[in-house]
């Protein structure tokens, strides 16, 4: 039987939209595009503008309006490699009273990165100074090392199958920002005791193990040039004894003017090095993004192809709590008496914080150059920082948010997932990307940070054998929860999701 025509009055949701974005841009055509204000904030700075740019658009963003709806295209034809593992921790499973191991099974962690690692007496297990702790020993004496407690926290992440990164150095912690550093002077000794632990760790020296860990990053060195000649010294010998085991370093405030000056003195003096890390405490992901795409440009730019970039630590920092006062500041209490504190970290555990952590995620994965980024921290009874859990290993909001992101990596290939922005308006606020199993099922996560209320998601040259589409919900009240289950078969490729302004949506089809 043919199809009776449409009247001529009925528009679908499709059209409807369509028709809304043509009215809208209309109305804005005379107003200049741009993107939203983005802020970024590292240890001891305040948050500002990442761009200097962003401060003569300030004017012109503010009459910009924020789109109603986004678009989200997903097309399974199109395939992009293998979904990054994005998803790791800084610290963890096991910290002072308390073992989540469960827990990183669960997400599937792929990293773990030792720093401000801390045991009940608040000694840096893993710094050097832990380990070796009396600088005028003999470093080729196996008796001048104590590895025992750090051995356990490199066994607990192994065993939750995680891979380790290696911090050789001290650790700066933002809560004790005038503590004093220990740092070996002598970088023929520091160099000695570096070499010493990788042995310990991967050629079973002084009693110690096979664990074949590749990543050892050099941080919190010393020296008053940054660091940078003693990490040249360190990292050559490292290379000189197995030049098969990445060496980088050196965890800088965010992705501007110091780690550039890293690559910088690198390749000009020759220093080896396959991976550089940044650490980053912010409060928009587009701004983060523009950062990290500006460094691994300059990375390419000096001739370093291959080189990774880590986040060695990052959070969510609500830009509003602070109310115009240094992140360091802020974080010590001395301000008034420690308001603005509890307000930092109750945010971090908020849906906000969850859908900032996705938004993250999202954004980061799709740079080339990329390798990770760990969450800072997994420490429920040491960290106030430890979003991920309670003090007493209950899931967080951002909990969800990493087990959304494990499901999208277990899935495993990636394929094309572009969130539209629409010209002479705000950033949508939506990310989203995209993978599809090795037995054909799909996975789209979406996450809206300060976001559109309704996503157009669709879903282009769908394989037929996908039938159903399970929608899953993470807001202020559902945790990642089941909320709709409707069939994609025949005409139906779209859906409209309503989604809540910071929020998390997943999509199985299967």
């Amino acid at each position: 039987m043919p199809r009776r025509p449409k009247p001529k009055n009925t528009l679908s949701a499709g059209e409807r939209v369509a028709l809304f974005e043509a009215e809208q841009q209309e109305k804005q055509k005379r107003l200049s595009s741009g993107k939203d204000d983005v802020m970024i904030a590292s240890e001891g700075e305040k948050i500002a503008p990442a761009r200097d740019e962003a401060v003569a658009k300030k004017a012109v963003q503010k009459k910009l309006p924020k789109p109603q709806h986004a678009t989200v295209r997903v097309d399974f034809a199109i395939p992009l490699g293998e979904v990054k593992p994005m998803h790791s921790m800084c610290n963890g499973p096991r910290s002072y009273g308390a073992d989540i191991s469960g827990i990183f099974k669960e997400i599937g962690v792929p990293f773990v990165r030792f720093d401000c690692t801390d045991t009940a007496m608040s000694a840096r297990a893993v710094d050097i100074s832990r380990i070796f702790k009396n600088f005028d020993a003999d470093p080729s004496d196996e008796g001048s090392y104590d590895f025992e407690c750090t051995d356990a926290y490199v066994e607990a992440a192994l065993l939750s199958g995680a891979k380790v990164i290696f911090r050789l150095g001290e650790s700066k912690d933002m809560l004790e920002p005038e503590r004093k550093l220990p740092y070996i002077e002598d970088p023929d000794v520091l160099s000695r005791v570096c070499v010493n632990i990788i042995r310990h760790y991967n050629d079973g020296w002084a009693r110690g193990y096979y664990h074949g860990i590749e990543y050892f990053e050099l941080g919190g060195l010393g020296g008053s040039d940054g660091g940078f000649d003693r990490y040249r010294h360190v990292a050559n010998s490292i290379k000189l004894y197995d030049e098969n085991i990445k060496v980088g370093g050196l965890s800088f405030d965010g992705f501007g003017a110091s780690a550039k000056a890293f690559l910088r003195y690198c390749r000009k003096n020759r220093a080896p090095i396959d991976f550089v890390t940044v650490d980053c405490f912010a409060s928009d992901p587009e701004a983060v993004g523009v950062e990290a795409e500006k460094l691994v440009a300059l990375a390419r730019e000096l001739g370093f192809g291959e080189l990774e970039v880590i986040v060695g630590k990052w959070s969510y920092i609500d830009g509003d709590a602070l109310s115009g006062l240094s992140l360091e500041r802020a974080l010590t209490g001395a301000a008034d008496g420690g308001e603005i504190r509890r307000k930092i970290f109750e945010s971090q555990r908020s849906v906000k914080g969850a859908a900032f952590a996705m938004a993250l995620l999202l954004r980061l994965s799709q740079i080339d150059g990329i390798k990770t980024a760990c969450f800072y921290d997994a420490q429920p009874t040491v960290s106030p920082f430890c979003a991920l859990t309670d003090r007493f290993g209950t899931p967080e909001k951002p909990f969800y948010s990493f087990k959304a992101y494990s499901e999208l990596y277990r899935a495993k290939n990636a394929v094309l997932c572009e969130s539209e922005q629409i010209e002479g308006f705000l950033h949508t606020g939506i990310y989203a990307d995209a993978a599809v199993s090795d037995s054909g099922e799909g996975v789209v996560v979406i996450s809206s940070f300060g976001g559109c209320g309704v996503i157009d998601l669709r879903l282009d040259n769908i394989s037929d054998e996908l039938y159903n589409a399970d929608i899953y919900m993470l807001d202020g009240v559902k945790n990642l929860t089941l909320c709709d289950s409707v069939p994609i078969s025949g005409m139906r490729k779209r859906l409209l999701l309503n989604v809540s302004e910071f929020g998390v949506v997943m999509v199985r089809l299967h």
